[in-house]
Formats: C-alpha cells, structure tokens, sequence
C-alpha cells in the first residue's frame, strides 16, 4: 500500500484485491466460482417471497440485521428468510450495519459512521451471521482498516446465544423506530 493510500481514504479495486489475497491467504485473487442464479432483494419482500416460490434459485442477497428495515410485510428475517431455506437457497446478508449514519456523511464521503454505531459493529456482523440459513454476509467496506477489521471479527466469528440474539432484535425494533423510512417505513 503507498503512502496516499492511509486508513481512511478510499480504496482501489486494485489495492483492495491485493489486501484481501494477502489477509486471506488466497493464491489467486479475484477467481470467481461459476455463476448460479439468484437474486438480490432490498426493500421488495412481497416480490422475493414469489421469486423465491417460482424460481430454482442458488443465492440470495438479502437485507438482515438487528433493524428490521422496511414495512412489516418486508421484514425479511420473518418472512423471506424462512422461504429461502425451505427452497435451500443460499442467503448472504447485507445492509447489517443498516447503512451510513446520515449524521456523519454518506458510503460516497467514505468518513459515514455506521448507523449502528462504531460501537455495535461487531454485535451487528454477529446478529447477521447467527441468523439460520445466512451462509456470508456482504459487509461493504472503503478502507483498507474497514477490512481488515471485519476480517478479524468474522475470523473470531461465535454465534450469539438466544438471549443475546433476542436482545439485539429488541434494541434493533427501536432502533427501526428512531430511525424511520429508510429502505421504507420502520416496522
């Protein structure tokens, strides 16, 4: 990394791609696996539950974290989620930290706090990866420091015991409320 690349400015695909292969070990970054169908769904619960119906599918992404985003009738932990391991489809996670905190910029900037806080970060990634049948999560970084911090809290990654994963969906309803429409009206 040179010295215009700091922790805090924004990172090229290149010098991201670097990063990962290095803190990952892999030997050939950027290899893909073959594509499979599937589909990504934000704010359209009512549609991915009929997709998921209709369509084999191999992946989903999906928005899942401790703030049920949405109406009710998108809250896809309650009822997408579900759909999507009765039809073995694989689900990665993203929005889990529910998007920059408006307060201290936007993802553009790349200096936004997340909405759940700096401090919540790791419970938020927690919360997203202990919901059953979620195989990854999609955690969007813009630094290099982002990364290699998710990294080590996805390396050291132990799912949250029931309590904690009810307590989290409880702070995460209020959450939803102070928050407002943001992928849609709080639940």
């Amino acid at each position: 990394m040179n010295q215009e690349s700091s922790a805090s400015s924004p990172v090229s695909r290149r010098e991201f791609l670097r990063a990962a292969g290095a803190l990952t070990g892999a030997t050939a970054v950027g290899a893909v696996l073959p594509p499979a169908p599937g589909f990504s769904a934000t704010a359209g619960g009512a549609r991915a539950r009929r997709t998921l119906g209709r369509i084999k599918l191999d992946v989903t992404i999906m928005t899942l974290g401790a703030a049920p985003f949405g109406i009710a009738d998108d809250n896809f932990e309650e009822t997408v989620l579900p759909l999507a391991r009765k039809h073995n489809v694989g689900v990665v996670a993203m929005k889990a930290f529910g998007g920059p905190d408006n307060k201290t910029g936007s993802w553009g900037t790349r200096n936004a706090k997340p909405m759940v806080g700096v401090d919540r970060v790791e419970l938020a990634i927690r919360y997203a990866l202990s919901l059953p049948g979620v195989a990854t999560a999609n955690l969007g970084v813009h630094t290099i420091e982002q990364f290699r911090q998710n990294l080590e809290i996805v390396r050291r990654f132990q799912p949250l015991a029931t309590e904690e994963q009810e307590r989290l969906a409880r702070a995460g309803r209020e959450l939803a409320k102070e928050w407002g429409p943001h992928f849609g009206p709080a639940a």
